[in-house]
């Protein structure tokens, strides 16, 4: 068996619309990377940059913690994760949590309803966990930033570091 190259500027099928490669074999790029549906395409975090952030409020409220990604294809999908950070309350009470989400100079806009309802009635202090899958069709820069309320007026934190565990957001551009 001998190796060749093959060197051709477009690939296209005798019939039908798909080239299939055969089981058991791959095609690898070397400069440019292949995207295939399901492929992630990039992947972006930010900590939360402000150590307390509270309020009693019981309209939503931003939280100053953004992430923005420009997406390669209008095509694809983003899958926005909020985790880690503190998350305690100055008395019993219930904390909501909802992502909003900006689309080039557009404004933010309410795109999951309560992704996190907290009830807050002990001494625990718990860490976010919540994730959403959009589909902003665009490729121009989207901005997801959570906004929190109080249930009950009291004084609750979407973000409490007294111990170093800072919320993240993480967004990924997945292929479709």
């Amino acid at each position: 068996c001998t190796m060749s190259t093959l060197f051709v500027n477009n690939l296209n099928t005798a019939s039908g619309s798909t080239i299939t490669i055969p089981t058991g074999k791959t095609l690898k790029a070397t400069d440019t990377p292949i995207v295939g549906a399901g492929n992630v395409i990039q992947v972006l975090q930010v900590e939360n940059p402000t150590t307390v952030v509270g309020t009693n409020s019981t309209s939503f409220t931003a939280t100053g913690h953004t992430i923005s990604i420009t997406p390669k294809y209008s095509s694809s999908k983003i899958l926005v994760t909020l985790t880690g950070g503190q998350i305690t309350y100055s008395s019993v009470d219930k904390l909501r949590v909802r992502f909003y989400r900006k689309i080039g100079t557009g404004g933010y806009s309410d795109i999951t309803g309560d992704i996190e309802r907290i009830s807050l009635n002990s001494t625990y202090d718990f860490g976010h966990s919540a994730s959403y899958l959009d589909s902003p069709s665009t490729t121009s820069t989207v901005i997801y930033q959570p906004y929190y309320r109080s249930a009950n007026g009291n004084t609750v934190y979407y973000d409490y570091n007294q111990v170093d565990t800072n919320a993240m957001l993480t967004v990924m551009e997945i292929a479709q």
